[in-house]
Parts: C-alpha cells; structure tokens; sequence
C-alpha cells in the first residue's frame, strides 16, 4: 500500500512539473506571437517611411524584385504611374550596367557601398550622373532580406560643374596667352596682370553664385514643405470660422471673437503665399504682359505711398516689349523692390531710380539660372545706406532681414527672387556699404503669339445643392470640416480618409456619386491616382483635386485628366461652395 501511495506522489510531482512546463511554453508562445507582431508593424512602418521619405530610395528582396519605393523615385526616374512592386530592377532598368549588377551582388552578401557621383546612360542616349549608396536589409533571424538603395540624380550639377571647368579651362588659356606675350613685351605687364586679376574676380563670382543658387534651391523646396502644412492646418480654421461666424449676429461678444480668429488665419494665409511665391509654388496666371504700363502704373501708386521727401525717377525705353508672366506677380516684384529701396533710407529722405531698358544675356552671366537670349532689365537703384559685401548673398533668403524686431518678415526680397525665378529670369544686387545699392531684374521676353486670356467666371453667392458628393482626404480634421460646410449647404457627403477605400466606393455604385473632391497628396495612392481610376469607371463624373501647393500638376495638366477644377489650400467657405457649384453645372 505504501509503495501505491509512493507511485501516487511520484505521479502527482511530475503532473505539476509537466503544468508548469506547459505554462512556460504557453507564455514563449505568446512572446512569439508579439514579437512576430512587433516585426510586421516594423515592417509596415518602414514601407511607409520609403514611400513617403522626400528622398529617392527603393528596397529590394534576394532577387532584386521591389518591396517598396519612395514617390521621389518614381519622379527622378521619371516612371510615372508604372506598377513596379513585384518587378525586378533590372526589368524596370535594362539599360543597368554590368558593373552595377555586380555591386548589387555584393551588397546581397553583406557588403555596403557608396558612390558620390557615377554615370549611368540611358536607353534614350542621355547619361544621368548619379549619387549613390547600397546597402543590405537583414531579417529577423539575422539572414540578408535583400538591399536598399539611396539615390540622388545630379546630372544638373555635373553639367554646371563641366561648364565652370571649360570656363576654367578657358581663363587658363587666357592666363597662359598673356604670360607669353609677357615675355615678349613686359611694357604691358601692368595691363595684363590686371586682365587676370579680372578674369579671377569673375570666376569667384560665378563661384559665388553658383553656390548661392544651389543653397536658395534648398530653400524653396523646405519653404513649399512648411506652407503645405500650414495651409492643412489653416484649412480646417477657416473653414469653420466663417461657419461659426455666419451662425453668430454681428456686434455679439463671439461674433467679435471669431472674426478675430478669421483674421489672424487670414494673416497667415497671406504669410503663405508669400512663402509660395518664394519656393516658386503660388498660382500663377500666365499670359503675355507689357511691363512698361504696368511699371508705369507701380510708379504712380509707390508716389502717392513713400514720403515725399523721397523723389522717384524712372526710364523706360521699352514700351512693346513683353514677358509671359503674372501680372500680379511682377507687380509684386516692382512694389517689394520699391519698399526695399524706400526702407534703406536714412530719416525717409533720398533718390529711387527706376529704368527698363532691354538687353542680351549668356548663361555664364547667372550660371545655372538662364537661358542665352534677349532679357528686359528693370533696375531700380537708391541712395540708401546699402548692403554690406558680408550680407549680399543672404538677402534673398526667407526671413533674413536687417531691420529691427517687429518692423519685417524678411520676405519681400525672396518672394521677389522667388518669382523672377518662376518666370525663368535672374535677380542681382550691386551695392557698397554708405553708398546705395542697385538692384537688377532680367525677365526673358515674349516671342510667341499672342492670344486673348481666359479668365474664370465668377460666380455670386454661396452656392448650395441635394447632390451626393464623395469626399477624400487623409487630414481628419481638414475632412470633418469639409463635410460638415458642405452637409450645410444640403449635400449629401460620402467623408472618407483612405483613398484605396473611397475607390472601393465609387466603384461599388458610381451612379450615386454626382461630384469626387479628392486631396493630392495622400498616402498608399495620390489624389491624382484615384481621379485617373474613378474618370476610367465614369468619365463625366466632375472632380474637384485639392492641395496645399501646386507642385505635381498644373491646371492645364489636370485639364487633360479630366478633373474639372483645382482648389488651393487653405479656401474659405465661399470659395469652396462656389468651385462645387460650378463643377457640377460644367
């Protein structure tokens, strides 16, 4: 009997024992399982990353097939709309060289690799310069997934590097000419040491330039970054502001506060298209404009604004000439370039003088920034305090200024280099400490014909409807107050903020859809990639496209699409009701 109780109790420890083991391995499991979920979250995350980083990466498996790519690969390498997760690199590129197969094979066993520039010729005949670095992904058990890639095409740089170099080569060919002829006639050694001292000072110019472009460059594309973010905050603002507003009686202690809050976001608003006109991304009107009436024009407004103790002198040359521009826009130029003059001025009181005249231009003038040809130049020159040498690179940068705290944004003059750019022209400053400076604009003129403008129909009042609208937009909050304006005015609104699920929508049942207003910029599949499928399914269905800036499509491309209008961010709620209005009576 005792040897069964002992069995019993031998029995019962190794039954604890085996629970206590089953529990372990219960809990490993369960580790297992969040950690296998942690990974693919991992994973999920760093797709995202790729396709949404601003700079041109792809990630590729142990076959070289795509896994993900960032939209700013699809741009330097101009594929457009192609599909390629799935395809191999080299069905995509068949013109890779065999030396760069070889890389990529090395890369796949463990090797990094970088080059800061490379060639790479195309199918076409052209050769892209590329900036370059490989290297492998590894998976969770430590094994190669496969490689990254990190690419930047500079064939841009390469060609201002060649044409500095042969300008380079040039002057040396010039210094050497003059060394021999030294030899022969030292009488003139005083006229040719100062010929290469010249020929010196105008390669650290060109220099000089170059780099200041390249560094402006950088600017303008942080600069459209901040203003499409902040028109995505402004949006919503706006928006239910003036809902508010209309909602309130004038005079009330809310009706008092709203309408403040409408005009510091209108402010703002202004803020921004100021930004937009630097980094070259505002709306813009272009058609064939005379300069000289509207310089006129300029003049006579900035008379009857500066003091008069400042005295303006102008000469214009020119009167036919014309540019293919904004109106608007260089009037802008004109007015900022005035105030500059007139705020350089000590106690208010001085000379401005304004001339138009037209002249030719070379490429080595602005390397980088314009094409040979025949250039009006305006100039508007003062007898202000001037800009020191130190500072002159710097002032066409947003929001550098010299003035006191509170008195500028710094805007004026890099909204004014911002648009001349826009219009394929150059801005210059010529100036000394104490003695006045001279600014100088080149905008290239308009040899085409010309044609009368198209101007939008305004349309009166804010418009209203029973339609049935599908509404797009990743910004919940921008989304909500759309709908919520838009339900105001009677119609039926479908708010959805994933794009592959409003397409899934549309298709469903696109006879219950009278209108698509869609975002541009939207993760997994852009504004511009569902307009093109849900316009396949239907094609008279109106779509309106919005965004915060205008860098992927233009009017008239969005025009060949299909989409009837485009909305710039951030809109008010007349403007918003209005461009409904009119996309669904076109």
């Amino acid at each position: 009997m005792r040897r069964i109780e002992k069995t019993i109790e031998k029995l019962r420890k190794q039954l604890v024992e085996s629970q206590a083991l089953i529990d372990r391995l219960e809990k490993s499991e369960a580790k297992c399982r969040s950690t296998e979920a942690a990974l693919r979250e991992s994973e999920r995350k760093l797709v995202f990353f790729i396709e949404n980083a601003p700079a041109a990466i792809a990630m590729f498996d142990r076959d070289m097939r795509y896994i993900a790519f960032s939209r700013r690969w699809i741009i330097d390498y101009g594929l457009g709309d192609q599909n390629i997760i799935g395809k191999t690199h080299y069905e995509v590129f068949p013109e890779i060289p065999r030396r760069w197969k070889e890389i990529h094979r090395r890369a796949l066993a463990g090797h990094a690799a970088r080059c800061d520039e490379d060639p790479f010729p195309r199918l076409d005949g052209r050769t892209d310069w590329v900036r370059w670095e490989v290297l492998p992904w590894y998976e969770s058990s430590g094994k190669i997934g496969g490689i990254i890639m990190f690419t930047e095409v500079i064939t841009k740089r390469k060609e201002l590097e060649l044409e500095l170099k042969n300008y380079r080569d040039h002057l040396e060919a010039l210094v050497e000419e003059r060394t021999a002829e030294l030899e022969e006639r030292n009488k003139k050694l005083a006229e040719e040491i100062a010929e290469r001292m010249k020929a010196e000072e105008e390669r650290r110019r060109i220099e000089s330039r170059l780099f200041q472009a390249q560094r402006i460059e950088a600017l303008d594309r942080f600069a459209g970054g901040i203003a499409h973010d902040l028109n995505n905050i402004l949006y919503p603002i706006i928006i239910n502001t003036e809902e508010l507003l209309a909602q309130e009686p004038p005079g009330s202690p809310r009706f008092d506060i709203l309408d403040h809050i409408l005009k510091a976001a209108n402010r703002q608003k202004d803020l921004v298209k100021k930004i937009l006109s630097f980094s070259r991304r505002g709306e813009k009107n272009l058609r064939p404009i005379q300069v000289a009436p509207l310089l006129k024009e300029t003049v006579s407004f900035m008379r009857s604004t500066l003091p008069s103790t400042i005295e303006i002198r102008h000469h214009i040359d020119t009167p036919a000439e014309m540019v293919l521009g904004d109106a608007t826009q260089i009037q802008q130029v004109i007015m900022n370039l005035f105030q500059n003059a007139a705020d350089a001025m000590p106690s208010q009181k001085g000379t401005i003088d304004v001339s138009l005249t037209k002249t030719h231009l070379e490429p080595v003038r602005f390397p980088g920034e314009i094409r040979a040809g025949d250039y009006l130049e305006l100039s508007v020159r003062d007898t202000g305090r001037g800009v020191p040498p130190e500072i002159q690179d710097h002032i066409f940068e947003p929001f550098y200024t010299t003035k006191d705290f509170g008195k500028g944004t710094g805007l004026g003059l890099s909204v004014a280099h911002g648009i001349v750019k826009s219009l394929g022209g150059a801005i210059s400053v010529e100036s000394e400490a104490g003695k006045g400076a001279l600014f100088t604009v080149y905008l290239p003129i308009y040899a085409g014909e010309l044609g009368a403008p198209e101007f939008p129909a305004e349309t009166g009042g804010q418009a209203g409807g029973k339609e049935t609208i599908l509404l797009v937009d990743d910004e919940e909050c921008i989304l909500v107050s759309l709908k919520r304006a838009l339900d105001m005015s009677g119609y039926r609104v479908v708010a959805v903020r994933d794009s592959a699920e409003a397409l899934d929508l549309f298709a469903g049942e696109p006879a219950g859809f009278d209108l698509v207003i869609t975002d541009l910029t939207m993760p997994k599949m852009t504004g511009i990639e569902l307009a093109r499928k849900i316009l396949e399914i239907s094609p008279d269905i109106p779509v309106i496209l919005s965004t915060g800036f205008n860098d992927l499509i233009d009017e008239g491309e969005a025009k060949s699409l299909g989409i009837r209008e485009l909305l710039l961010k951030p809109t008010g709620t007349r403007e918003l009701k209005n461009t409904v209005r009119k996309a669904l009576q076109h």
